[in-house]
């Protein structure tokens, strides 16, 4: 499993994969806040991934919290 994770504050956006920075832009002084539907789809007849699950927070999540996030989804995984 994989844990990608996106932030954006008042300043910057930033993607994380298993808690690792992949990208950062600064955030551009016009762009909104994500608001309204969300659609996750693939085109392909058989995707190559499967979601698990789904989470969404009101507020920017710290690094420390994506870390224990990673952690804790690692520790579920060794007990199964």
């Amino acid at each position: 499993w994989h844990l990608l994770t996106m932030t954006m504050d008042t300043k910057d956006v930033r993607v994380y994969l298993d808690k690792e920075l992949q990208h950062e832009r600064p955030r551009n002084v016009d762009e909104d806040m994500p608001a309204g539907t969300i659609a996750l789809t693939s085109s392909a007849k058989s995707p190559r991934f499967f979601l698990d699950e789904l989470r969404v927070y009101e507020r920017t999540l710290s690094l420390d919290e994506i870390k224990r996030l990673v952690e804790l989804r690692t520790s579920e995984s060794k007990k199964q």
